[in-house]
């Protein structure tokens, strides 16, 4: 599978390298990012959530 150089995550991780951020802690950077968008997206919203009191 090729890498598509247009993907926005793609050029993120290459402008973190560029700026001197090591490929592994731009990984950990973009893996973070990726895991903590996909956990608020199945995360209930606070002002749509019911409340059982």
């Amino acid at each position: 599978m090729a890498l598509d150089p247009d993907n926005p995550a793609l050029k993120l991780w290459q402008a973190l390298v560029t700026r001197g951020v090591s490929e592994e802690e731009a990984t950990e950077l973009m893996n973070n990012y990726s895991a903590q968008c996909i956990a608020n997206r199945y995360r209930p919203d606070e002002n749509t959530a019911s409340t059982n009191t």
